[in-house]
This record gives structure tokens, sequence and C-alpha cells, in this order.
């Protein structure tokens, strides 16, 4: 007789087939209460930890180079929202001295004008 599918994986949405009457296979894999392979479980894991402030965003990242993350396209679209907002690198712009200086020449070039009558004054 097939096994049918009576558990969603909390990470892909996938279905499968627990048995929860077989004692033996939970403590061999406890992972199937949650997921539907082990591979699911550990980024559960890892979610788990970084939404209640286990982990911090550079943490999680780094436990997720231990993970196989080649089907992020087939999570949960929470899921996938949470671990690519780990995964994203944060864009710093580094002023370089030109940028600074090209700044500073356009505020000393630009004319001051008068509110009243929008006479030019000259500054020294």
């Amino acid at each position: 007789m097939k096994e049918r599918n009576n558990a969603t994986c909390s990470i892909c949405g996938s279905p499968y087939h627990l048995c929860v009457s077989c004692r033996d296979s939970m403590k061999l894999q406890p992972w199937k209460i949650h997921c539907c392979s082990a591979n699911c479980y550990q980024v559960f894991q890892i979610v788990k930890g970084y939404n209640n402030g286990v982990y911090s965003k550079e943490e999680a990242k780094e436990r997720f180079k231990n993970v196989d993350l080649k089907n992020v396209g087939s999570y949960i679209p929470h899921i996938k929202k949470i671990v690519k907002d780990i995964l994203k690198e944060d864009k710093v712009e580094i002023k370089t001295a030109e940028k600074i200086e090209k700044t500073v020449v356009e505020d000393i070039e630009k004319p001051t004008v008068s509110r009243k009558r929008n006479f030019k004054v000259e500054v020294e």
C-alpha cells in the first residue's frame, strides 16, 4: 500500500508522508515533523533562529554557506523573502576624495541669490 502524504513542508511547501506512529523513525529523523528533507530542516532552523533573534544577519549568512540553496526559488514566498534578505549584500556607498572635492567645488561656485528681488549676492 502506498503511503499517503499527510504533511506539508514548512520551507518548500511540498507534501510528504509523516509516520507519527513510528517512534523509532522519529528518533532517527526528528526533522520530519516540520520539513520534507534534512536540507529544508537546516533552512528552517536558520530562519527560525534569525526571526527569534538567536542569530544576527551575519551569523545566519555564515550558516547558509553550509546549506544547499539551489531550490530557493521553490520555497514558500515568505521564507524565500527572508532567505534573500539574509543573503543580500548591504550596499554602502563609499565617497571617494574626487566625489567629495566635486561636491565642495559645486557648493562654492553656486551663486547665492537674495530672496528679495532676486539680486545676486557676491560671496567673498
